[in-house]
């Protein structure tokens, strides 16, 4: 599963396809800020930067707290970046603001796998409810099964 492929984005978010390097530093004053952070962070985990991609959703979410892309991308990120703790929590927040956001079910039913939390099941079970045709469903189900056999 590749980190740009869980990722978050509305249309308000799109941007054109161009090199991280090449965007200019943001700092976090305001919600349009955020969103200016959290849509470089989108395309710094499209181009493989984990890291800073986290730093930037960490610096949108400064300045507006329920950013919920900012917040669900930063849970995915901190996911593939093994940090299931924080990918954890913020999946929690992100499924507060949104219910109906199923790749948080997901991130946060992968992460809860990964620290031995026996809540991993409902959320993965979860997920499916919620997207019974997600390309991610074979993911969720193969976590499934491997906490069947722990």
């Amino acid at each position: 599963m590749s980190s740009s492929a869980l990722l978050i984005s509305s249309e308000s978010l799109a941007l054109p396809a161009t090199p991280a390097s090449g965007l200019p530093a943001v700092q976090a004053k305001s919600k349009g800020d955020a969103a200016a952070l959290t849509r470089r962070g989108i395309l710094r985990a499209k181009n493989g930067d984990l890291a800073g991609a986290i730093v930037d959703y960490g610096a949108a979410l400064e300045a507006d707290p329920d950013h919920l892309t900012a917040r669900a991308n930063r849970g995915v990120a901190s996911f593939h970046h093994g940090d299931y703790v924080t990918a954890e929590a913020d999946c929690s927040r992100a499924i507060q603001l949104s219910p109906e956001l199923s790749k948080a079910w997901l991130v946060r039913g992968l992460a809860r796998a990964k620290l031995g939390l026996p809540e991993a099941e409902d959320d993965l079970l979860h997920f499916a409810e919620l997207s019974p045709q997600s390309k991610y469903l074979s993911l969720a189900r193969r976590a499934l099964r491997d906490l069947d056999r722990a």
